[in-house]
């Protein structure tokens, strides 16, 4: 009986074990079974964050590069107007000495606008800018040469643009240009004294010699019976003064003042 007692509570001890044990839940088996897609998941979520942060710090040593471009522009660009283009423009004030600088904007230290007023010698309205600035990804500095003649009755060159290299700056390369443009504007201004449409409101009878020709080239001039006249040479001028009316009738002066 001690034996049957025995198995019996053995049996039973083991029952009691197997119920005591936690069941597997069903979850378990799905995830056990998902996990690795999980995995992959996460994997593809981390790539990407990597990669965006990589473009981040491209980007972001780009910005510094390009602030260090920008800051350099900046400084050969000043270094350019003070050294090269204003010492040439300021030469050429003192050819043309009408001419005068006109402000800027103090924060613009790459800029030089020149104005040549209307003039009896040179009828017209001229403004001359010189200007550094660079290229949209500050990779060049763009030397500007602008020219605006007004009215406009001749053919000439507008605007010329010269492309350096922000890493290799030629200084050389750059005043040969300067210099080039510079010289190019004083011929294209010299010649409004030869234009005709400029010109016009210069050119005179000569009353002793009948030629029409311009005041600028007359070396004397006199009033009479209100109307100013102008001479090749002082000779002419002393012969008109002799016999004013062997020159010049009351039909001539009327004339005269018509072709004003």
């Amino acid at each position: 009986m001690k034996e049957k007692s025995d198995g019996i509570e053995y049996i039973e001890s083991e029952v009691k074990q197997r119920l005591n044990e936690e069941p597997i839940e069903q979850g378990d088996v799905e995830m056990s079974e998902t996990q690795p897609f999980i995995e992959r998941l996460r994997n593809e979520v981390s790539a990407s964050e990597q990669r965006l942060r990589k473009i981040r710090e491209e980007k972001l040593h780009d910005f510094e590069a390009l602030k260090a471009r920008h800051e350099k522009s900046d400084e050969e660009s000043e270094r350019i107007v003070e050294q090269i283009v204003l010492p040439r423009m300021q030469e050429l004030v003192s050819v043309f000495g009408e001419a005068e600088f006109l402000e800027n904007d103090s924060r613009d230290q790459t800029t030089i606008v020149l104005s040549l007023p209307h003039s009896i010698r040179f009828p017209a309205r001229t403004t001359l800018k010189m200007s550094v600035a660079h290229d949209q990804e500050v990779r060049h500095l763009l030397v500007n040469y602008d020219l605006e003649i007004l009215p406009i009755f001749m053919k000439y060159n507008k605007h010329a643009q010269l492309e350096v290299p922000l890493d290799s700056i030629d200084d050389q390369k750059i005043e040969i240009w300067v210099e080039e443009r510079l010289l190019e504007f004083t011929k294209t201004y010299l010649e409004l004294e030869f234009a005709d449409q400029y010109q016009k409101s210069n050119l005179v009878t000569e009353p002793v010699s009948g030629l029409r020709v311009s005041k600028l080239i007359c070396e004397a001039d006199c009033e009479y019976k209100g109307h100013r006249y102008y001479f090749l040479t002082k000779e002419n001028k002393e012969l008109f003064l002799q016999n004013p009316s062997q020159y010049v009738s009351t039909e001539t002066v009327c004339n005269l003042v018509d072709h004003k």
